[in-house]
């Protein structure tokens, strides 16, 4: 019939007309995130970082590993870092040492020691005097002791839309000892807690009294008796 024709031809209008309006849509999106992300390519920063190892707080072997805690300072400018383009920064301090592997020879270990998000310019001002570890120093095995380790900061640049750019700085870090600090504290720490938690059950564990035996059961019965007796 004409009216089912006329319905048919609508809808495929309707349709079409849909499609190419979401296709529009998507593809005008996609240039303007190529066009945002090449604008990024072009902004030049010129961040001022700096970190500094303090002390080593304590540094123990723990099983069959070394751990270690550090005392450093971070102070750093990343402002130049944001543009009109740029989401947030991810700023992290990690530390970088070389070990000899048996199989695989000389290699590189990283390890992540701290971090903060930076959100806005305003708070890419990073001014932390005396900051510690908020992750273990942790390495498998006992290669820290007598290492040259360096601290290396890393910020990601974390744009609205495009890739995500790195960029990093090294700064000198400090030689661990040739022997632990504190080689026993992780062990005494262990032993006091499991101390106290048996001490903790046996307090709380219900006393059980005595049974009576059956001869005090009779001489309190014949000692009754008696008293009885006498009134």
């Amino acid at each position: 019939p004409p009216r089912a024709a006329a319905r048919v031809a609508m809808s495929h209008t309707f349709q079409h007309r849909l499609n190419a309006l979401l296709t529009f849509a998507v593809t005008t999106l996609a240039v303007l995130c190529l066009l945002a992300s090449i604008t990024d390519e072009f902004h030049r920063s010129d961040p001022v970082a700096d970190v500094r190892v303090l002390e080593i707080e304590r540094f123990a072997s723990v099983g069959r590993n070394d751990e270690a805690y550090l005392v450093f300072s971070v102070d750093a400018d990343l402002r130049s870092c944001f543009s009109w383009n740029t989401k947030q920064l991810f700023v992290s301090v990690q530390v970088e040492y070389a070990i000899d592997h048996p199989e695989k020879g000389r290699l590189t270990n990283v390890v992540s020691i701290w971090d903060r998000v930076v959100e806005s310019k305003k708070n890419a001002v990073l001014n932390v005097p005396r900051a510690r570890n908020k992750y273990k120093l942790k390495d498998r095995g006992h290669h820290l002791r007598g290492a040259r380790v360096n601290v290396t900061m890393q910020w990601n640049v974390m744009p609205i839309a495009g890739r995500v750019r790195a960029e990093k700085r090294v700064f000198p870090g400090v030689t661990f000892p040739d022997e632990y600090s504190e080689p026993n504290d992780e062990r005494n720490a262990l032993q006091t807690e499991r101390v106290s938690e048996q001490r903790r059950a046996e307090s709380a564990a219900p006393r059980r009294q005595a049974p009576t035996t059956p001869r005090r059961e009779e001489a309190e019965t014949e000692g009754n008796a008696r008293s009885d007796d006498a009134l």
